[in-house]
């Protein structure tokens, strides 16, 4: 396939431009991959960031509120104070509960005549904790909606004299972060720091722990993810994703955006293919321009080829001179074959001249042997016949 230098010449350099487009698609997609996750990593985190303080900024208000129920603790009726703190921070209900047992609530409702609210989550933590509290998500027992509680001691650590509480609805917060969508299949979830889900797209997925999301996931994994400040490649439905977590100032509670890999990479994906295709219609470009480019370079090779073939084979003519204009190795080398032409030319010339010579004193040669021959014959025949002289002596002999 590669049996000829043309060939040769034509698949080195195709290749050279190949392996160079490569390098460069290759080089571009590492380069604008690597900007492009940078940019995404900045992007989310300042998305997530905005979403968090947002919601701390809500938490904030409602501690603010029950912050101003608590001065009405000593007050010989705090109901009015705790009405007027359900309407100004949107709580579900107020209330106060007392060191012995006693509450007040902003709303009556049915509730047990042994109610303690000394053995309540929300007082026992707010009594231990200096400052406002939030607790962890619950079903209202009343209502039977998910809410959270804020509350805040009144008096020092340790010598609580009341603890003031304020029931808050959180579907107007869950309908926050599910409409977190930074791409179609991306979402967002709200855990707090035991790994229990608040808010969710699945709704089934509420109060469950967040290894019920999926394996790959734990709080482990989203606690380390948040103080490392980057994101964290997971995998969830099959789909792989990038995990970005941020805590909400003043809670316990997590901020998690799962952002769609593929979806979020798709221009980088278009950019390589785009790419791809264009490196692969260059080459062929290229291999089309090299071959004619190269043919047309090599062609005198050819004339070469065909001269030195045509003496090898003995019907050469001697008196053919290639075009030897240029300076390149093809010139030189027609240049070279002219001379070696020139050479043997002159070579065959003077053997030529030679043999007539060899011819001439040959036939020379042939003429003197003739002579010669002739000669010797005639004085052979003069030795066979005896002289005048030995005939008449003999016939005296004989008388």
């Amino acid at each position: 396939m590669l049996s000829t230098l043309r060939r040769r010449l034509i698949a080195i350099c195709v290749s050279i431009v190949v392996l160079a487009m490569i390098a460069v698609v290759g080089a571009n997609f590492i380069t604008t991959r690597s900007h492009t996750l940078e940019s995404l990593n900045a992007q989310m985190a300042q998305l997530s960031q905005s979403y968090s303080a947002e919601i701390a900024v809500w938490i904030q208000a409602k501690k603010l509120v029950v912050g101003s129920i608590r001065q009405a603790a000593d007050a010989a009726d705090p109901l009015p104070a705790l009405k007027a703190a359900e309407q100004a921070g949107g709580f579900d209900q107020t209330y106060l509960g007392y060191p012995d047992k006693r509450a007040v609530f902003s709303q009556v409702r049915v509730r047990k005549p042994d109610y303690d609210p000394t053995v309540r989550p929300w007082y026992v933590k707010a009594s231990q904790t200096s400052g406002a509290i939030v607790t962890s998500p619950y079903i209202g027992a009343s209502n039977g909606k998910l809410q959270v509680t804020v509350a805040e001691a009144a008096g020092a650590t340790g010598s609580t004299t009341a603890v003031a509480g304020g029931d808050v609805l959180i579907d107007t917060l869950v309908k926050t972060v599910v409409e977190i969508k930074p791409s179609p299949s991306s979402f967002a979830f709200l855990l707090d720091s035991k790994g229990i889900i608040i808010a969710h797209p699945d709704q089934k997925l509420t109060l469950k722990p967040v290894s019920d999301l999926s394996p790959n996931v734990s709080i482990e994994l989203l606690t380390s993810t948040e103080k490392s400040k980057l994101s964290a490649a997971v995998q969830l439905a099959g789909r792989d994703g990038l995990l970005f977590v941020s805590k909400i100032e003043g809670t316990d509670w997590l901020l998690a955006i799962v952002l769609d890999k593929a979806e979020a990479t798709q221009a980088l994906s278009t950019m390589l293919t785009v790419s791809a295709v264009t490196a692969l219609i260059v080459s062929g470009l290229a291999a089309l321009l090299l071959a004619a480019l190269i043919a047309r370079a090599l062609q005198r090779l050819a004339t070469v080829r065909d001269a030195m073939q045509e003496i090898a084979t003995g019907d050469g003519d001697l008196t053919r001179r290639l075009d030897a204009e240029g300076v390149d190795e093809l010139a030189q080398i027609a240049s070279a074959f002219n001379l070696f032409v020139d050479k043997i030319a002159k070579v065959l010339m003077e053997i030529r001249g030679a043999s007539e010579s060899v011819k001439v004193a040959t036939s020379e040669i042939a003429a003197g042997n003739a002579d010669l021959s002739s000669r010797t014959e005639a004085q052979a025949g003069s030795l066979e016949e005896p002289p005048a002289p030995w005939k008449k002596s003999r016939a005296t002999v004989t008388t």
